[in-house]
């Protein structure tokens, strides 16, 4: 279990991105981290680094 995506994005190979008990996206790190699913777990609005091995949560996403 880890809770720091950035790192997550960093040193996993594969992961499972769990709401509510359910999964949203697994897979490969790059695939699940994405803004979209980021957006959709956690209500936030995030920005994934060029070089694919960072990210930044740059604030809450508009509600749906």
């Amino acid at each position: 279990v880890l809770h720091d995506l950035d790192m997550a994005l960093r040193y996993c190979d594969n992961l499972i991105l769990l709401v509510s008990g359910h999964i949203l996206a697994q897979g490969p790190a790059a695939r699940v981290l994405t803004p979209e699913n980021l957006a959709a777990a956690f209500g936030v609005t995030a920005i994934i680094d060029p070089d694919g091995q960072s990210l930044r949560i740059t604030g809450r996403s508009p509600p749906p």
